[in-house]
């Protein structure tokens, strides 16, 4: 069967799910910082570590329009969210609770 680039109906309903359960109001104490994309004002130093900025608004407008053909890709994408986090992250002492956040998110 060749693939028309959209994604199956059972899969978008999947993704739809895991998003929703990703932003839901009950994981608000850990999914605050992956809601919406980083501030590059108050990071100007992201983009130089992080090639492909990836963030929960991001993930649904791609899903919504169409932009995943299956499942695979779009968990890339969540994935990408929280890899991102624990990469820019990772060595500050500052920010050492965010890595800890991203891996909850993760799982």
């Amino acid at each position: 069967m060749v693939s028309d680039g959209k994604m199956s109906p059972e899969d978008l309903k999947v993704c739809r799910a895991i998003l929703a359960g990703l932003v839901s109001k009950e994981r608000s104490k850990i999914n605050f910082l992956f809601l919406e994309p980083v501030e590059f004002s108050y990071f100007p130093d992201y983009l130089t570590i992080i090639k492909r900025p990836m963030d929960l608004r991001t993930l649904g407008e791609n899903l919504e329009s169409g932009l995943y053909s299956d499942r695979g890709e779009f968990y890339s994408d969540a994935q990408l969210i929280f890899d991102n986090a624990v990469l820019f992250n990772k060595g500050r002492s500052d920010s050492s609770w965010v890595v800890g956040l991203a891996k909850k998110m993760a799982k």
